[in-house]
């Protein structure tokens, strides 16, 4: 009987543990899709800021770009050479309920972050995509990808 009672007791202290540690691994997940969607948040604002003023385009700007984008895409007159706006899905923009939130579908693929925005754009609902990288773990994510499901580019 006492040893019934040692074994059931080693069984439920080693599946706490596991349960512990796979709940640890949940919350650093949540954590890094939290960071993730605040990059996009930040990127978003400062690209809507950029247009509301009137100011040159944030894609055109690879030193303001950097900050958000992986290399590849931080290059001067990016927006210019797409002849759109992939932020907006479109070449001009009135913007309302925004939501911003990681991909229900599949918000981690292999390390990326994928995070969705949608929002809609002079009253037409948008929905884009966003694929987020770190090149090493801790680091800032990185955009590498916008993709408009609302227009399939």
């Amino acid at each position: 009987m006492i040893k019934d009672l040692i074994h059931k007791t080693s069984s439920f202290l080693a599946i706490s543990a596991l349960s512990l540690g796979l709940g640890g691994v949940a919350h650093a997940q949540e954590a890094e899709m939290d960071s993730a969607v605040q990059m996009v948040r930040l990127f978003f604002a400062d690209h809507s800021t950029r247009f509301i003023a009137g100011d040159e385009p944030l894609l055109n700007q690879a030193n303001a770009a950097e900050k958000y984008l992986v290399d590849d895409l931080a290059i001067d007159g990016l927006q210019g050479q797409l002849g759109s706006d992939p932020v907006f899905c479109g070449q001009d923009a009135e913007i309302a309920d925004l939501q911003i939130m990681p991909d229900p579908e599949l918000p981690m693929l292999r390390g990326a972050a994928q995070v969705r925005v949608n929002f809609t754009n002079f009253g037409r609902p948008t929905s884009t995509l966003y694929t987020l990288v770190q090149w090493k773990p801790g680091e800032e994510w990185q955009i590498s990808d916008i993709y408009c499901e609302s227009d399939n580019w």
